[in-house]
């Protein structure tokens, strides 16, 4: 009843903005997704494909052009993330072990300067495996501390959690935005119409500043 009462009353002022709506929308994402406390950044989109596809877009548009092939590491990766591999260019480098991401080869691969991001899951679309997201933002903060000394841009992490609503609410060592701010920019993708059982074609991406 709070929620019809609140949608009429937003939908019945016509100025409001698309904006107004977006940030509305999130506001109620953090409350399982995490990030209450944080500054971040939000889009929304048609769908789960078009938000990773911002997500991959967005840590693309930060590399040097005239640097080597970004490489991104994964495990058992969405469909979208092969396809986003062929639209940017980008080299996906699968890194599993029973279904998941092998987070110990992982690590040993986050100081080459060419790795640009991680692509993991929470509840992956494929078999409804979790990689272990929590450690894999452990290792990607310490190998990012050593990158910066370095002068090496960070390796990003973008965190599919499209399916992830039972998880988010019942496991919060995965609600990684509650975490304090490290040295690894986490971008966070999120269906609505998966878990607020709104029409099919609304998804969000959240991100850390950087």
């Amino acid at each position: 009843a709070d929620a019809t009462a609140w949608a009429r009353a937003a939908l019945a002022d016509a100025t409001r903005p698309r904006r107004f709506f977006e940030a509305e929308l999130v506001a109620f994402q953090r409350r399982f997704l995490g990030g209450a406390a944080r500054t971040v950044e939000a889009v929304s989109t048609g769908g789960g494909t078009r938000s990773i596809n911002c997500a991959f877009e967005a840590v693309l548009r930060r590399r040097d052009a005239g640097g080597p092939r970004p490489v991104v590491l994964t495990g058992n990766p969405h469909l979208a993330v092969e396809r986003a591999e062929r639209r940017f260019g980008f080299l996906l480098e699968r890194l599993e072990a029973g279904g998941a991401i092998d987070v110990e080869k992982m690590t040993a691969e986050l100081d080459r300067p060419e790795v640009a991001a991680v692509y993991a899951q929470t509840l992956s679309y494929t078999d409804g495996i979790s990689d272990d997201v929590p450690a894999v933002l452990d290792a990607l903060d310490a190998a990012n501390a050593r990158r910066k000394k370095r002068g090496v841009a960070p390796v990003c992490l973008i965190n599919d959690c499209c399916l992830a609503f039972s998880i988010l609410v019942h496991q919060p060592s995965y609600r990684i935005l509650d975490r304090a701010p490290g040295a690894t920019p986490i971008l966070a993708t999120l269906d609505a119409h998966k878990h607020l059982g709104s029409d099919k074609g609304l998804s969000t991406v959240v991100a850390t500043p950087g």
